[in-house]
Order: structure tokens, then C-alpha cells, then sequence
């Protein structure tokens, strides 16, 4: 049975969630920064916050005009990934995996712990697309972020009860 890829065969798929990272708080603000710039497909943002992903760029400052290259090749391949997602096609692994293209090409420097979180996030994304394809990795951070429907929802309830708390005299 053990690597019989048939249907007949049950398969099990065990999540290991072992792994954990803890950021410090410049490269925590430039990973907030980033999941909103994806959530608003704001290409030149997220350049700027994967740039912002470790203490510091050596190999990027070094380098005469290679911040502002790899800004403009990271808003280039977010507007093709913007066409892509209104046309109903791409994944976001596809996009991580073209995104560290960028990141080796300008050999922009990733905390370790960054790179703990992506490599999890690509394994998951991938493991959640053969389990269903119908689930979306962009719509659970569009969520999380506080963008787009849920996020809206979210914050009409926060707004609604900041209103109630302050009528009744709650929770000031």
C-alpha cells in the first residue's frame, strides 16, 4: 500500500505545525506592510516591504540603483499577477516562487525567520491546492488583514460596538 498512488487507497496527509518564529518588531511592521501591499496588489509596496524583511540589504545598497530595480521588477510581476487573478487564473505559490525569483536575482537578504514563515506558508499553499483547489490562500489573508468582505464585516462590527460601549459608558 505504502506509495500506492491509486484511489483505492487511502491517503493520509499529516500537517506537521511544529515550526514557530518569532519577529522582531522592524521586520513584524514590514511583514504587516507586505500582507497589506499583497492584499492591495500595490506593487511598488511590496518591493519596498520584502526589502524591509531583514536588518539590513548590503548586496542591494551596494549596488547602484538596485533598490529601484528590484522595486519596479516586483511591480511588474504584481500588475501581470493583478491580469492573471481578474482573469480567474494563477495561484499564489506561483507568485511566492516568482517573487524569490526577484529575491535570488537581486540577492535581497531575508531574515531567517522570514524565511521560516514563507517556507511553511509555500507548504501549506501547496498541500491546501491538492486538498482543495476551491479554497484561496489570498482570500484567507484579504481576510486577516482587514481588507476585502470579512474585513469590511470585521470592521462594521468593531465600529459598531466602539458606538454601543460608549452610549451604554462600557468598557471605557
Amino acid at each position: 500500500v505504502m506509495g500506492n498512488p491509486s484511489a483505492t487507497v487511502p491517503h493520509i496527509v499529516l500537517l506537521d505545525a511544529g515550526l514557530a518564529a518569532s519577529f522582531n518588531q522592524r521586520i513584524f511592521s514590514s511583514s504587516k506592510s507586505f500582507f497589506d501591499a499583497v492584499v492591495r496588489m500595490d506593487g511598488p509596496a511590496i518591493g519596498n516591504a520584502i526589502l524591509g524583511l531583514a536588518e539590513s540589504q548590503p548586496f542591494v545598497d551596494g549596488t547602484p540603483g538596485a533598490r529601484e530595480a528590484f522595486v519596479a521588477e516586483v511591480a511588474a510581476k504584481c500588475e501581470a499577477q493583478q491580469a492573471e487573478f481578474h482573469r480567474g487564473e494563477g495561484r499564489p505559490g506561483d507568485n511566492i516562487r516568482a517573487y524569490m525569483d526577484s529575491v535570488r536575482k537581486f540577492r535581497v537578504v531575508l531574515d531567517p525567520t522570514v524565511m521560516v514563515a514563507l517556507m511553511s506558508m509555500m507548504v501549506l499553499e501547496g498541500w491546501q491546492y491538492r486538498l482543495d483547489p476551491a479554497t484561496s490562500v489570498f482570500h484567507c489573508i484579504e481576510s486577516a488583514t482587514g481588507h476585502g468582505m470579512f474585513g469590511i464585516m470585521q470592521r462594521a462590527h468593531d465600529n459598531y460596538r466602539s458606538v454601543v460601549n460608549r452610549l451604554t459608558g462600557q468598557g471605557a
